[in-house]
């Protein structure tokens, strides 16, 4: 059961770490 959460947890921190990386450039990438 660890094992599954720790893959959750790491999941749900990529997920985020994405969303962080890909939300500040999208503004400034729609405007040319």
């Amino acid at each position: 059961m660890s094992g599954a959460l720790n893959y959750g947890n790491f999941y749900r921190h990529s997920a985020t770490m994405l969303l962080v990386s890909a939300v500040p450039p999208s503004p400034d990438d729609l405007s040319p």
